[in-house]
């Protein structure tokens, strides 16, 4: 399940389970629709509790900053933490193409 709260006009955070999957495609998907359709200036995907995330997760966390790109939007990885999705975001790099805030 994905929580979204809107802490500040524009700016929106998106708050994961433990487990960042193919499962959570269709949910992840909707949310990052409505998000975008709000013209936000922020989107903070926390991953404080993610302990797992599989190749399906960076497809979406790749469709989400292409939409974000287009509407001009910034996408920040927040509260990433010691573990396995660190080393995976790592070993593909997506701390280049994202800004990554460590917990």
């Amino acid at each position: 399940m994905l929580t979204v709260t809107e802490p500040v006009s524009g700016e929106f955070e998106l708050k994961f389970d433990k487990t960042f999957d193919f499962e959570s495609h269709k949910e992840f998907r909707q949310h990052i629709k409505d998000i975008m359709d709000k013209n936000p200036q922020r989107l903070s995907l926390n991953f404080a509790d993610v302990e797992y995330l599989d190749s399906s997760a960076l497809g979406m966390l790749m469709l989400a900053k292409h939409e974000a790109d287009a509407k001009s939007a910034q996408i920040v990885i927040t509260q990433l933490k010691e573990g396995h999705a660190r080393k995976v975001l790592e070993l593909v790099k997506f701390d280049q193409l994202f800004a990554i805030e460590y917990a």
